[in-house]
C-alpha cells in the first residue's frame, strides 16, 4: 500500500521578550518522549491533509485550520489573532503520536499574530514556555517536529539577511517574505487585516464597514483591493476584470503614468486630491487639464490618458478600475497596471506644466534617484494634555538644538511599531504601547528621502529619562507650539495639521 505524507500546520505565535524575539512552545498532552514519559514540548498544531482522497479535508483553506487551532483549541476571539503569512513546508520523518510507527510528515510552518494582551494569557493557560529559537532547540524535551521548524526557522532568517542585505529594496515589496527574528508586531499588517476580511466574506455578498476600512488602511501604506474579477465570472470570460482599491496619501501617488487601456474612476472620501490629466497622444503643457476633489467628489479617467494623481491634505481615496484582462495587483497605484511615462522601455515624450512641480502638499517631484528610509516619531502626551519634547543635541548630526518628538530611524526590515517602541524608550525611557497613526510627511536629506510616520502612543511604564541625543526635555500645551523652534519634518506635520 502506497505511503501518503500527513501534513501539518504548526502555528508560530510571536512575542517580543527584551532585545529577543520568542515563540510559544507547550507540553502535549499525550505526546511524550520514549521511555521517560515527559511530554513533548510542541507548537500549536492541526492536521490538514492525511489522505489524498479525502475530499472533505482537501480543498479546505489554510484560514479554516489556523481559526480552528486558535478559537477551538486555544480560546482566543476571532479578532485576537491574524494569519500573517505562510512559511516554507519542512519535510520529516518522525514517529507517529499514537502509533509511534515513523511516518513521512510535512510540517507547514504559518505565522499568526496574537494581540498582545492575549500572548500571556495564553501561554499560562497552555502552561508553556516563550523561547527564542536557539534556546528552543536547546531543550531535550522539544519534539521533532517543532526541532525541525525551529531548524528550518534559523536557516530561512540567515538565507533572508543575505538576501536583504545584497538587494535591499527587495524587504520593501510586499509579496517578499519577512524576517520573523527581528521583532514582533503590536499590530496585524495590512495584508493580515485585508486577508482575514476576505476570508469571512467569501460569498458573493461582501460587507466592508468604515472601522474595518480604516483598521486596515491605518496598518499599511498600500491600497486595499475590496474586488477583482475571478476567471469564472462572465465578465472576464469576456476579457474584462474590475477592483476596487482604498488608498491614503501613504500610498504615493506622485508618478506620471499612462494609463493602461482601461478606465478609472477616482473618489475621495477624506482630505484633498488633485488630479492632472492628457490624452496620451497630444504634446505640450497646454495639453494638461487640471482637477482638485474633495470629499465626494468623483472623477472618471477614460483609457489612454496620462495623469498624475497626488495628495494635497492627509485623506482616504478609492479606485475603481476596469479594463481588459486580469487586474490583480493594480492596486498598486502608479507601480502595477500601469506604465510610467519615464519607463526607458516605453518613452512618453510629455512636458509638463511648471504648477505640477509647484503644487501645495504633497508636491510632484521628478525622481531623485535616493533611496527611501523611514522615521517614527511618537506624541507622547501627559495627564494634562501636554506633548512631550525633546531638544537634540547640539551635536546631533540632523536639526541640532531644535526640538523634535521622541523617536528615530526604522532599521531595514524592521516593523514600524517596533521601531517606534525601541526608540521611545531608547530616548526617554518610557515604555509606551501604539494607539494609533495620525499622519506622515516627507522629507529630503543629503543621501536619503525620509518617510515620518507620526503615531500617537500611551505610556505604560517607565521614568522620564534623557539619551546622549537630546540635552532637554519639556511638556507644552498645544498653543504653544507654534512659537517653538522645531526640527523640518515637525514643522511640517504641523502645518499639515492645521
Amino acid at each position: 500500500m502506497t505511503s501518503h505524507n500527513v501534513h501539518l500546520i504548526q502555528v508560530l505565535i510571536r512575542h517580543q521578550r527584551g532585545a529577543d524575539t520568542v515563540f510559544l512552545v507547550h507540553p502535549h498532552d499525550t505526546w511524550r518522549l520514549p521511555g521517560a514519559g515527559a511530554p513533548y514540548l510542541v507548537l500549536p498544531t492541526k492536521k490538514t491533509v492525511g489522505d489524498v482522497f479525502a475530499p472533505f479535508i482537501r480543498g479546505a483553506s489554510l484560514e479554516t485550520f489556523v481559526s480552528d487551532v486558535m478559537e477551538a483549541q486555544l480560546g482566543l476571539g476571532a479578532d485576537d489573532y491574524a494569519l500573517e503569512e505562510e512559511i516554507s513546508p519542512v519535510p520529516v520523518c518522525m514517529p507517529a503520536i499514537h502509533s509511534g510507527e515513523a511516518k513521512q510528515f510535512v510540517i507547514c510552518p504559518v505565522d499568526v499574530w496574537v494581540a498582545p494582551s492575549a500572548r500571556e494569557p495564553l501561554r499560562m493557560r497552555l502552561t508553556g514556555e516563550w523561547f527564542t529559537p536557539e534556546e528552543a532547540l536547546a531543550q531535550e524535551r522539544l519534539s521533532p517536529s517543532a526541532r525541525a521548524v525551529f531548524q528550518h526557522l534559523l536557516r530561512r532568517e540567515e538565507e533572508l539577511n543575505q538576501r536583504y542585505a545584497a538587494h535591499p529594496e527587495e524587504e520593501l515589496l510586499e509579496e517578499t517574505p519577512h524576517r520573523l527574528l527581528r521583532g514582533a508586531r503590536e499590530r496585524p499588517s495590512m495584508q493580515a487585516l485585508a486577508s482575514r476580511w476576505f476570508s469571512r466574506h467569501r460569498g458573493g455578498v461582501r460587507y466592508l464597514s468604515r472601522d474595518t476600512l480604516h483598521d486596515v488602511l491605518s496598518a499599511g501604506r498600500h491600497a486595499f483591493d475590496l474586488r477583482v474579477a475571478d476567471p469564472s465570472l462572465r465578465y472576464q470570460l469576456q476579457g474584462i476584470g474590475f477592483t476596487w482599491s482604498f488608498f491614503t496619501h501613504q500610498d504615493k501617488q506622485d508618478l506620471h503614468v499612462h494609463g493602461a487601456p482601461s478606465v478609472e474612476i477616482y473618489g475621495v472620501l477624506e482630505g484633498r486630491m488633485e488630479i492632472w490629466w492628457k490624452p496620451y497622444h497630444d504634446r505640450g503643457t497646454s495639453a494638461w487639464s487640471h482637477q482638485v476633489l474633495g470629499p465626494g467628489d468623483w472623477l472618471e479617467l477614460e483609457a489612454l490618458h496620462c495623469h498624475i494623481v497626488h495628495w494635497l491634505t492627509p485623506g482616504k481615496a478609492v479606485l475603481f478600475h476596469a479594463g481588459p484582462g486580469t487586474l490583480a495587483g493594480v492596486g498598486r497605484l502608479g507601480v502595477k497596471g500601469k506604465t510610467p511615462c519615464e519607463d526607458k522601455d516605453n518613452p512618453c515624450p510629455c512636458l509638463k506644466p511648471p504648477e505640477i512641480f509647484q503644487a501645495p502638499g504633497v508636491a510632484y517631484a521628478e525622481p531623485s534617484g535616493k533611496p527611501w528610509g523611514l522615521s517614527v516619531r511618537a506624541l507622547i502626551r501627559d495627564e494634562q494634555g501636554r506633548l512631550l519634547l525633546l531638544r537634540r543635541s547640539l551635536e546631533s548630526k540632523n536639526f541640532g538644538g531644535q526640538w523634535d518628538l521622541p523617536g528615530g530611524k526604522a532599521e531595514a526590515g524592521e516593523p514600524f511599531d517596533v521601531a517606534l517602541l525601541r526608540e521611545v524608550e531608547e530616548e526617554t525611557g518610557l515604555n509606551v504601547i501604539l494607539k494609533r497613526t495620525v499622519g506622515t510627511c516627507d522629507d529630503e536629506m543629503p543621501c536619503v528621502r525620509v518617510t515620518n510616520l507620526f503615531c500617537e502612543v500611551i505610556v505604560t511604564g517607565g521614568a522620564l529619562r534623557l539619551s546622549s541625543e537630546s540635552c532637554e526635555a519639556r511638556w507644552a500645551w498645544p498653543e504653544e507650539l507654534a512659537a517653538i523652534d522645531f526640527a523640518r519634518p515637525m514643522k511640517a506635520f504641523l502645518q499639515g495639521m492645521v
